[in-house]
Formats: structure tokens, sequence, C-alpha cells
């Protein structure tokens, strides 16, 4: 985890699964990424056992997409 003043980039969780859906649903994002998919697809990706770590950006505490 990275915290600076304004900024924290930190490893997703299952929390952010609903914030994450809403802006990878965006039309900005859906035009090229596709329509996401649904909360329990995302959330079983989350907490896999993949070694990969997926990071969130918050600014002010907020999770940006």
């Amino acid at each position: 985890m990275l915290r600076g003043p304004r900024v924290t980039i930190r490893p997703c969780g299952t929390a952010d699964v609903a914030p994450l859906r809403a802006a990878m649903a965006e039309e900005s994002v859906a035009r090229w990424w596709g329509e996401p998919q649904q909360p329990g697809q995302i959330a079983a990706k989350l907490s896999g056992d993949s070694v990969a770590v997926l990071p969130v950006v918050e600014i002010d505490g907020k999770l940006t997409p």
C-alpha cells in the first residue's frame, strides 16, 4: 500500500466490487472494455487464488475509475 496526503494506492477488496463495477460501466470505459461482469463474478476474481493484485486508487478517500 502506498499512502500520501490525498492519494492512496491499495489492493482491491470485496468492498470495492460495487464502485469498481460502476466505473467499468461508465460509457467511456465500457466502449473499450465491454459491459462489466456481474458483481459475483468480479468478487470471485478478487478472492481467487491468483498471485496477481488489482490495485485501486483512492483520492481523498474515494475510489477513482
